[in-house]
């Protein structure tokens, strides 16, 4: 007699469960950022950090995702592909991101200038 083990009946219960409204809802919004982790991760090197410490590693993931917004922004104006739903985004997103990373950059340079 094969007695099937707790492992198949837990794969068995994560297969019902990959089939609810839920986790394909879930799942859609991973799909989503995944692309947005590879692009930063190769196109980027989100991967490695330049500095040592949180704030300063913060600060350059922040840049850095910038960067990303900021290319992509300026790829959908020059081609034109600008909705009007995205472009109220890109607005918002900008105004709410902006601010913060400039006064980041500004206490820094602040800050250093008295270590030099």
């Amino acid at each position: 007699m094969i007695r099937v083990g707790a492992l198949h009946e837990a794969l068995q219960q994560r297969r019902r469960e990959q089939k609810t409204e839920e986790f394909k809802r879930r799942t859609h919004q991973r799909n989503g950022i995944e692309g947005t982790i590879s692009e930063l991760v190769r196109g980027y090197g989100l991967r490695r950090a330049r500095y040592r410490g949180f704030q300063k590693v913060d600060l350059q993931n922040q840049l850095i995702a910038a960067a990303c917004n900021i290319k992509r922004w300026l790829e959908k104006l020059i081609k034109g592909t600008f909705q009007e739903s995205e472009a109220s985004f890109w607005n918002r997103l900008l105004a709410r991101t902006l601010p913060k990373m400039l006064n980041t950059l500004v206490i820094r340079s602040f800050i250093n200038s008295f270590h030099h």
